[in-house]
């Protein structure tokens, strides 16, 4: 409601602005007017833009859900983190209050939490978070059930005399907002540092393959030379025998016909290596750049945990 009031003020004044400069500017035909009207405008918008984000935090309401077949009230909140993350944000937010949990009935249960000041008893906590939506699955509702210390909840009798039970639930949910805030970026981080270590390891492995190319290349540029060695020392011995030894020419022709296939073996598989060194290095610096995008995302978290 606070949001939509300001809302409709803010874009109330932009109207009758924008009214008034554009009729200002007709009579006198001043653009310089006009521009300069426009500019307040625009620096007016940007200040809604602005409001609008900082009134558009989570805040707990309340309603009913489910409870081992009856229905209790609930204070509810929508956070924007997956049910996971959510989870174990309260777990963790409550083992810091010294309180560990429980489950019992699709509910994790924190027992003798002193929920507001004025209460002359403690009360237990039953937390239950659901992914709101199949297509949501980044958003989650957050319910809170509160009973009195070892109250059973599905047996009370709650009237307009005893209250709905909730006082002080709104607000417990509204307070740990920035904890769950806080403990869901630190997910986030360590997702994302996790994202950039596996991203340079792809790299590392891709200048890994690049070197043993490189040393294949090597080594089959050595055989490529030794062959051809070889083969000139076959043709010489070839000459020698042509109007020599019949078998020894036999045996000369076959050694330097083997040579010949194993020059184009090395030769295929020399053109093979370089071709998957060149697409080695289109590989690493394309890598190089994911690097560099999944390190500007991480920047940018720690920048977020720092501010």
């Amino acid at each position: 409601m606070i949001l939509a009031n300001v809302v409709f003020l803010y874009c109330g004044i932009f109207f009758f602005n924008f009214l008034y400069y554009a009729t200002e500017s007709s009579q006198s035909a001043s653009y310089y007017k006009l521009k300069k009207g426009m500019k307040k405008l625009f620096i007016l918008f940007f200040s809604l833009i602005t409001v609008c984000i900082v009134y558009a935090q989570p805040q707990a309401t309340e309603g009913k859900t489910a409870f081992q077949k009856t229905q209790q009230p609930a204070a509810i909140i929508t956070l924007p983190y997956p049910d996971d993350v959510v989870d174990r944000a309260i777990d963790d937010y409550m083992s810091k209050k010294g309180i560990k949990g429980s489950s019992t009935s699709g509910f994790k249960v924190y027992r003798s939490y002193k929920l507001a000041a004025a209460h002359d008893h403690s009360s237990d906590l039953y937390f239950k978070v659901d992914r709101k939506s199949r297509s949501e699955k980044d958003l989650s509702l957050v319910y809170l059930l509160v009973g009195k210390n070892t109250e059973d909840l599905k047996t009370r009798k709650l009237n307009d005399s005893t209250g709905n039970g909730l006082d002080g639930a709104r607000e417990l949910l509204d307070e740990m907002v920035p904890s769950i805030d806080a403990y869901s970026l630190e997910v986030q981080i360590k997702d994302q540092e996790a994202i950039v270590k596996k991203a340079q390891k792809k790299y590392d492995d891709l200048v890994a393959d690049q070197k043993d190319g490189d040393k294949k290349i090597r080594n089959l540029e050595d055989k490529l030379a030794q062959n051809k060695r070889d083969q000139q020392k076959q043709n010489e011995d070839i000459k020698k025998y042509i109007n020599g030894d019949d078998k020894a020419m036999t045996k000369a022709q076959k050694k330097l016909r083997n040579l010949t296939d194993d020059e184009s073996g090395y030769d295929k598989s020399l053109k093979n290596t370089m071709d998957k060194l060149e697409q080695n290095k289109i590989d690493q610096q394309r890598q190089q750049d994911e690097i560099n995008k999944q390190q500007d995302i991480l920047s940018t978290l720690m920048a977020k945990r720092k501010g």
